[in-house]
This record gives structure tokens, C-alpha cells and sequence, in this order.
């Protein structure tokens, strides 16, 4: 869930969907976003781009399938 309040922007998230590095960059597009929304009139069509620090690698790996080990029960 998000949550925003004034200038305050909260994130509830489960924890299995991500770890850190993926909230982080959720909420750094989140505010990305928020700002272009807001500040439009001064954007106009020069809109940054969002340099995304993983690379195409690191945004495609599945770590649950990487580290997922099925016990035999």
C-alpha cells in the first residue's frame, strides 16, 4: 500500500515481493513520478530520465529461483 500525506510518502509492502534495493527503487519512482505530476508546468517536454543504477542483468534475475531449494517433507 501507499500512503501520502502532505509531504510525507509511506510504502507497506509484503516482504516477499522484494528485497531493499527493489523498495528503494519503487520509491524512487514513486517520488519521480509524484514530482513530474506536480511541477509539470516546469518540466514541460524536458523530462529527466531515471538512471536506474542496476544493470539489465541484475533487473532480470529471479533470486527466488536462484535461491529457492525445495525440502523433501
Amino acid at each position: 500500500r501507499v500512503f501520502y500525506y502532505n509531504k510525507r510518502i509511506s510504502v507497506e509492502m509484503f516482504h516477499a515481493l522484494t528485497d531493499g534495493a527493489g523498495v528503494s527503487w519503487f520509491m524512487e519512482t514513486l517520488v519521480y513520478h509524484s514530482i513530474r505530476l506536480r511541477y509539470e508546468d516546469v518540466f514541460l517536454d524536458d523530462v529527466p530520465d531515471i538512471n536506474y543504477r542496476a544493470s539489465i542483468s541484475q533487473k532480470m534475475s529471479d533470486s527466488f529461483e536462484k535461491n529457492y531449494r525445495r525440502k523433501n517433507l
